[in-house]
């Protein structure tokens, strides 16, 4: 098998139960960027994307990064997740795989920063699998005004594999728990999906209904097949309820 590469690009009260857990390694630190009119921040230690603001419009941030120390417990989806499915040549049964689910520390690639990519990392360990037959490795990079996301898919098995299923989470600012009908118009957006497959695009348009839209969409070959709810733990904030829809995947393979 081939490796594949995705091309994903975006233009653009609480308890001690889980509000102190750190899965994720937020506490690690930051990764700083900033591209064209927007700042964003990735977890140095899973080199997720957890903050981008918009600079046109008081650093409107699109994703919940205030409420981050809430969203760092093993199930929690973040952008810069993979999920996907597979299963080897004559086996009958799929294996799935979700980069949230057990997360353990990444590998950093350092030979790949270069001047375009602001990180880089083989994410093969934190895939809950103990001997996965394909690597996967994830690169954020720096496309002057956009940020873009590539996900290199490689088998690593002396025999055929078979996907069944691939996708990438997104994880916005819908969560309107805990904030007042001023804050929910300050901080938080709505996701509004076009499935259409290559031309298929996401839009995050703040509640309040002014000020830039963040346009999630593919270049190259990354079909946008299906948007699928993406099951979590409820946490502190609760979670696929009326005041938090919870999050979706961008499906490149159903």
């Amino acid at each position: 098998m081939n490796p594949w590469t995705l091309y994903f690009y975006l233009s653009l009260l609480v308890s001690p139960s889980h509000g102190q857990l750190d899965d994720i390694r937020f506490r690690n630190g930051y990764t700083d960027f900033s591209l064209g009119s927007f700042a964003g921040k990735l977890t140095q230690a899973s080199q997720n994307l957890v903050s981008l603001q918009s600079l046109r419009d008081s650093n409107f941030d699109f994703l919940p990064f205030d409420y981050l120390p809430n969203r760092t417990y093993d199930g929690a989806h973040h952008i810069g997740d993979v999920t996907f499915r597979y299963r080897r040549l004559h086996a009958s049964s799929w294996t799935s795989v979700d980069s949230a689910l057990d997360r353990n520390n990444i590998t950093p690639i350092q030979s790949l920063h270069a001047a375009s990519v602001i990180a880089a990392a083989d994410m093969t360990p934190t895939l809950n699998d103990t001997a996965p037959p394909i690597q996967v490795t994830r690169e954020w990079l720096d496309m002057g005004t956009m940020l873009g996301l590539r996900i290199n898919i490689t088998n690593d098995a002396d025999s055929t594999v078979e996907i069944g299923s691939l996708g990438l989470p997104i994880a916005i600012n819908n969560i309107f728990i805990g904030r007042s009908d001023v804050e929910v118009q300050r901080k938080c957006s709505f996701a509004d999906p076009y499935i259409g497959l290559d031309a298929g695009y996401v839009q995050v348009t703040p509640v309040r209904g002014v000020g830039s839209a963040l346009v999630i969409l593919s270049l190259d070959r990354s079909p946008f097949e299906a948007w699928r709810f993406l099951f979590e733990p409820a946490g502190d904030l609760g979670y696929h309820v009326q005041t938090y829809e919870g999050n979706y995947e961008w499906q490149i393979h159903s």
